[in-house]
């Protein structure tokens, strides 16, 4: 089979399998099902993916892929936290169809842990950089606090259809962080 095909192939068996998680969970998927709605038969399945978890593993892979890479243009840029969580946002806006459907607790949970520990040691770089005298132990409190609480707003945000743009959601954030809850008491 040609690349062009393979690549054909990967395609319509990752959206059907997105089409059907917009309305059953993953294990309530059936192979029988991808194929169908992709209009092909079981044999080619089975030559790319082992079970719908490996072709879901692999979509999400490829989705964390992609936000590494926005990551990764943030040292390379050099840009401030607002603009990187702004440019995640503006990603995740832009791929807002999948974006529901792998943030949502069927297929979403192991994605957003997935992007989270990516994030792990660049965050923990800036903050031992701006904490006084740090432990470990501090720093990773704070990241499981700040990275739920994050993961919370924008799965929120997206399940809502993006009520607030990518920069109010990216401001949000970053105030919410820094300031915590007095930042937004009177």
């Amino acid at each position: 089979m040609s690349d062009r095909r393979i690549r054909y192939t990967k395609k319509v068996l990752k959206e059907s399998l997105l089409e059907l998680m917009a309305v059953k969970s993953i294990g309530k998927i059936q192979i029988k099902e991808i194929c169908d709605l992709a209009d092909v038969n079981r044999g080619t399945f089975y030559n790319h993916y082992n079970d719908q978890f490996d072709l879901l593993r692999q979509v999400q892979d490829e989705f964390a892929s992609e936000v590494n890479a926005l990551q990764d243009k943030r040292l390379i840029k050099n840009m401030s936290t607002l603009e990187m969580i702004t440019e995640l946002l503006n990603y995740f806006a832009a791929q807002l169809p999948m974006c529901k459907i792998l943030f949502d607790t069927n297929g979403g949970s192991e994605l957003i842990s997935k992007l989270m520990n990516n994030a792990y040691d660049s965050f923990l770089d800036g903050w031992r950089q701006k904490i006084k005298k740090p432990s470990e132990r501090q720093l990773e409190m704070l990241y499981v606090f700040i990275s739920n609480g994050a993961a919370a707003i924008i799965r929120n945000w997206v399940a809502n259809d993006l009520k607030e743009t990518p920069q109010e959601i990216a401001q949000f954030i970053l105030q919410a962080t820094n300031y915590g809850s007095s930042s937004f008491v009177s």
